[in-house]
């Protein structure tokens, strides 16, 4: 060793520092753990000539060149001890540096080798000195938890001089880690993060289905477990949503994660779109510690009446069906029908016909938005439309092709009639079920090309547009809607009830203070003359041609008997009992049957009974006439002769016995107020519904 090269190699020395301190210039010390490394030393030959057992300690700084790559970059500053064989001691200080490869074959169980370079300064007695080393270094670290570990391996080193080695020799070593990057709890890195704008009307829709997405990654060293991801926003939830938990995430594995969230009533209180801050947590377990990890993010939230067309069925969120408004006024015009007693056909018919009116009377009608059409927005899925509330257009008396849509069919679920939205390109209106199947419409109706069918179940469309124009133009505008776009193959229907199971409707009231309500005398005024109106559209055809045909026939019996039916069907009961006493001389048991029925509905059921009495003499086995005694019978509140009739209908056709079970089995006092029957519920003689 020569003294005269001293500053030279000190330059040197300090160059390499430098080199190995860049690393956690660059602000990556998230990558970085710091050990340190006390040894014995051993000399090897030739170096046993001078030197016996030393020791040394070193501190090391390792740098993982990309987590989870197994490649590291090592850097060393060691002090030895080099006892030589005449007691004199000799020390060392070097600083050293190289690659590494470290693997994992186990969270808690690290492998290591590396191979180092660099500079060392000798003194021994008053002579000072340097030159370059070589180290190679393996070892295995006990992972105590995130922060520390401890360590055993071994050593090689060899340091150079002329003509022979400085020093030459192995030894054992112990070792305390300290990870840096473990300490701030960032094994977890947010690779991408996309949230999409959250609409108030649809906040129930966001507990199931994802409005966003995340991407994670485990940039640890090892795996972590219990990981946990949750979505959270301040005053607009009560409490972190977790969008997804997974049992371990591997050291670089990729997790992508759906956000979702279960907003509170607070985002319907919003006046307009408002930005706001959203926290994603990961939090997660590492070698027994746990961490929490947040990154922020923008999110923004619309309010309440705002909606994009992505699908047409989110229009069953605004069918707020307990709003009081609603309920005021479709209750107070179901009653009024109630109050009459009579049906037109079908009951759903009656409700949907009284609702239109009622709207058309409240002076409700159709204004296009010229900011928000739906003709424009519902073709462009990104496009904010503004939609209201059905006690909001109530209020305003006005609304879009949307809006008016959704007030009918709201007044019509609210009084318990299943609806559909029907889209065609660019318009959307309703349609509401009529509760029979084809057959029974087939029998009913003069046009059936007016109506929808979707699983066997008749379905009649309303235009709401054209409130003021009466319902049956209503009913013709929604039917040749349907056929054309049908046709065209850009018709859509939407069942509300099925709509709901994906976009559930809100529980809330809209301020819209007080609003007046259409008169029921005026309401039940236009609905006798739409009512009357269908009944002359359905049957004037087919009245007249049974007529005639009656005049001709030699045996007009069952004529009569199916223009009684018609009748009947209509809720003109006065003109149905004419025609079954018109042909009751006959002793006909399906004209006594029919008469009965007519009597019944009228609530004339003392009559009804005495004529069943005779059509069950004359017709013993007809299960047709044992259902019109047992109804009788229990609307007469004589439950004996009920059982005893329906005894004989269950041996004679179980399944048609099986329709009017809920006769049997009340008390006496009870039957009368259970047993309600009304025109759907009659079975008719003679009549293809058998």
């Amino acid at each position: 060793m020569h003294s005269s090269d001293f500053r030279r190699n000190g330059l040197c020395a300090l160059a390499f520092l430098a080199l190995v301190a860049l690393p956690a210039r660059a602000q990556l010390a998230d990558r970085l753990s710091l050990s340190v490394e006390p040894a014995i030393l051993v000399p090897l030959a030739p170096s046993t000539e001078y030197f016996t057992v030393g020791g040394a300690t070193e501190l090391t700084t390792t740098f993982n060149l990309k987590r989870p790559s197994s490649l590291v970059l090592q850097g060393g500053l060691g002090l030895g001890f080099l006892p030589t064989r005449a007691n004199i001691p000799s020390y060392t200080v070097a600083v050293s540096g190289g690659p590494g490869v470290v693997l994992d074959p186990i969270d808690f169980l690290r492998l290591s080798s590396s191979v180092r370079g660099g500079y060392y300064l000798g003194i021994f007695q008053n002579a000072v000195g340097g030159s370059l080393f070589l180290s190679a270094r393996m070892g295995a670290e006990f992972r105590l938890s995130p922060r520390f570990s401890l360590g055993v391996g071994g050593v090689y080193q060899y340091l150079m001089d002329l003509p022979q080695p400085y020093y030459h020799g192995f030894g054992a070593t112990v070792s305390l880690g300290l990870s840096l990057g473990d300490v701030r709890g960032r094994a977890i890195e947010f690779i991408e993060l996309q949230i999409e704008p959250v609409f108030g009307s649809l906040h129930k829709y966001y507990d199931t289905a994802p409005f966003g997405m995340v991407r994670i990654r485990n940039t640890g060293d090892s795996t972590l477990t219990d990981v946990q991801v949750s979505f959270y926003v301040r005053d607009l939830m009560d409490r972190p949503k977790i969008c997804a938990v997974f049992p371990e995430l591997r050291q670089g594995e990729e997790r992508m994660v759906p956000i979702t969230a279960l907003f509170n009533h607070s985002v319907l209180e919003l006046n307009e779109a408002t930005l706001v801050t959203a926290v994603v947590t990961a939090s997660y377990t590492s070698i027994g510690d746990s961490h929490d990890q947040e990154h922020t993010a923008s999110v923004r939230v619309h309010d309440p009446n705002a909606l994009t067309w992505t699908d047409d069925r989110k229009a069953a969120a605004f069918v707020t069906t307990k709003d009081p408004l609603v309920l005021t006024l479709s209750k107070n015009v179901a009653g009024r029908l109630d109050s009459l007693g009579t049906a037109t056909v079908n009951p759903n018919l009656d409700k949907a016909m009284a609702l239109f009116e009622a709207l058309g009377v409240a002076g409700i009608g159709y204004v296009i938005d010229p900011r928000t059409p739906y003709a424009d927005f519902s073709k462009m899925a990104s496009v904010i439309d503004y939609v209201q509330f059905p006690s909001q257009t109530l209020a305003y008396r006005a609304g879009d092709c949307d809006d008016l849509s959704i007030l009918y069919v709201t007044l019509l679920e609210s009084v318990g009639v299943e609806t559909a939205f029907i889209t065609v390109p660019g318009h959307i209106f309703t349609a509401f079920s009529l509760g029979i199947d084809q057959a029974a419409a087939n029998r009913t109706f003069r046009s059936v090309q007016d109506l929808i069918f979707v699983d066997d179940t008749a379905w009649v469309p309303v235009e709401t547009t054209v409130l003021r124009d009466g319902f049956l133009v209503a009913w013709s505008s929604g039917a040749r809607q349907w056929r054309e776009a049908r046709q065209a193959g850009t018709a859509q229907f939407y069942p509300v009830h099925q709509a709901w199971n994906i976009y559930e409707p809100l529980n809330v009231t809209s301020a819209v203070g007080r609003v007046e309500l259409p008169s029921t005398d005026v309401v039940m005024t236009r609905f006798h003359r739409s009512r009357e109106q269908l009944v002359n559209r359905e049957i004037q055809d087919r009245v007249a041609e049974l007529e005639s045909r009656i005049t001709g026939s030699r045996s007009p019996e069952r004529l009569i008997n199916a223009l009684g039916v018609l009748y009947a069907r209509f809720g003109l009961y006065a003109q149905a009992e004419e025609q079954f006493r018109r042909g009751i001389a006959a002793n006909d048991p399906s004209l006594l049957v029919n008469l009965a029925n007519t009597l019944m509905l009228q609530n004339r059921h003392d009559e009804a009974f005495e004529h069943l009495t005779m059509a069950r003499t004359l017709a013993p086995g007809d299960p047709v006439v044992l259902v019109a005694v047992a109804r009788a019978a229990s609307e007469l509140g004589n439950q004996t002769a009920v059982r005893e009739a329906y005894q004989q209908l269950e041996r004679l056709d179980p399944e048609l016995a099986g329709r009017y079970l809920h006769l049997v089995g009340q008390s006496d006092e009870g039957a009368r107020a259970s047993s309600a029957f009304g025109l759907e519920d009659t079975l008719w003689a003679e009549d293809e519904s058998r």
